[in-house]
């Protein structure tokens, strides 16, 4: 389906552009306005049924470019309803440089029967993407096959009950492949692996005070609502993230690589059962409870499965992810970024108007830029020069800096707001994404449904002069 999704752009004016002309561009211009008419595709798909509630105008919730920079991923939902989510929406994606390329049109729209909070498309497989729903479930797809979706997670105790804010994939050294790790208001952190599926989580983390139970009905800790989360996106061995909170805690993370030691018994163990109980804060207890239950049922082997199956309690089964707290931001810390040229320095955005940067080894922001008095929801740092981020606002706007010409001040604003009729507040930009190929191109997505692809200047899209040596000096520097 869609063959050519999965391929880079061909036309080589998308691949590198000249730098003559590139160097007299001063500003940053709009490229294209996507359009999704989900009324009408909703109605005209289900036979003019009631596809979505009527008068609920979807948002766009997030967007996220593939691995060849050609696709971009738009989610839709909302943020501003609680309760069960009871209406139809979908991911849609736009070939952005495909002949037939029509921005009212996307180039496939893949349905959900909830609201998505979140998208994120494989770091290597063009054709693979996942996205977090309101009711807590996690999609997966894979459009080069006819039947896309691959798979879907259930609703429960040890899955989500909650939305899913942000998603991550990340690489398992063990398994030598790309899990799924997925944060929730429910502070549950749950890492997922396709290939089962999506059946039952493979580890899962609390975001929780550290309180060991000594049985598995034993002691809680306090649940911290999770909203950001954050991995290094270019080592593969670490297994250490960055979680952000609905109370606007930052804690740094680690997840104990299971014991290699196979549990000697009657009953046999798989590898992934073993994994899963031996990262739990109480193994013992848990295998205990797991095993009785297997005699019960007279089973011979513990599969992940039986593990749940068995129902030991959450918190004897899930560890406490927190390892270290960084200085907590005034508000629900929405979005946290790990650089992808220095592994120690991350930014973070937050409702209390700031976005700041931190150092892996350090409790304090070593800056802390002022964007304003409005909400920040998103950011993002450039795939190619890496002194340069942006952050997208509730007052209609995505700011971009520029760290070597100014630590105080954005540098370019990225009108997203589309003024259709007047209203007395500004549409939020809900979302924003640097493109990994097309070095200049960035997408951003707002409240009022539209996502955007903007073209940055040449010397915000191209590596400066001793920009690597300037952003190993800021990793230096000591908060005051």
């Amino acid at each position: 389906m869609l063959n050519e999704m999965d391929k880079p752009p061909q036309d080589s004016a998308f691949h590198e552009f000249e730098q003559e002309q590139d160097n007299e561009e001063k500003g940053v211009n709009k490229v294209h306005t996507l359009v999704f008419d989900f009324f009408s595709h909703f109605n005209q798909a289900h036979d003019g049924k009631q596809g979505v509630q009527s008068g609920l105008k979807l948002q766009c919730t997030g967007v996220s470019w593939n691995a060849t920079g050609s696709v971009l991923a738009v989610s839709y939902g909302r943020f501003d309803h609680s309760g069960w989510c009871n209406y139809r929406s979908a991911l849609c994606l736009w070939n952005i440089f495909s002949s037939d390329f029509n921005a009212s049109k996307p180039s496939m729209v893949l349905e959900t029967s909830s609201g998505l909070m979140c998208v994120a498309h494989h770091p290597t497989n063009p054709a693979m993407v996942a996205a977090g729903s309101f009711n807590g479930e996690l999609l997966v797809w894979n459009t080069a096959l006819e039947e896309s979706l691959v798979a879907t997670s259930g609703i429960g105790d040890y899955f989500h009950r909650e939305p899913i804010t942000k998603l991550a994939w990340v690489y398992d050294a063990q398994s030598r492949e790309y899990h799924i790790a997925s944060v929730s208001g429910d502070g549950k952190i749950l890492v997922w692996q396709l290939k089962d599926k999506l059946s039952y989580p493979v580890e899962g983390f609390l975001l929780s005070s550290k309180s060991k139970p000594t049985k598995v009905k034993g002691g809680k800790g306090i649940i911290i609502g999770g909203v950001a989360l954050a991995f290094r996106p270019n080592d593969r061995t670490n297994r250490s993230f960055i979680a952000g909170s609905e109370g606007g805690a930052i804690s740094r993370c680690f997840s104990s690589q299971a014991p290699k030691a196979s549990f000697k018994g009657e009953i046999k163990w798989s590898n992934n059962a073993l994994r899963l109980v031996s990262s739990s804060p109480t193994p013992t207890d848990v295998r205990r409870h797991v095993e009785a239950y297997c005699k019960e049922k007279k089973l011979r082997e513990v599969r992940v499965a039986t593990v749940f199956d068995a129902k030991p309690d959450v918190f004897s089964l899930y560890s406490s992810a927190l390892d270290f707290s960084f200085e907590p931001h005034g508000g629900p810390v929405y979005d946290i970024q790990y650089s992808p040229f220095h592994p120690s320095l991350f930014l973070t955005a937050s409702s209390d108007g700031t976005v700041r940067l931190y150092n892996y080894l350090q409790k304090t922001p070593i800056l802390c830029f002022e964007v304003g008095i409005n909400y920040l929801y998103s950011l993002a740092w450039s795939k190619s020069r890496p002194l340069v981020f942006a952050v997208a606002s509730e007052d209609g706007n995505a700011y971009v800096y520029d760290l070597k010409q100014s630590r105080l001040h954005p540098v370019a604003t990225l009108q997203v707001d589309v003024k259709q009729q007047r209203t007395s507040t500004a549409a939020a930009v809900y979302a924003l994404d640097f493109n990994p190929r097309q070095r200049n191109f960035v997408a951003c997505g707002n409240s009022q449904g539209f996502a955007q692809v903007w073209k940055l200047s040449w010397n915000l899209s191209n590596i400066q002069s001793d920009e690597l040596s300037l952003l190993g000096q800021l990793s230096d520097l000591r908060a005051n």
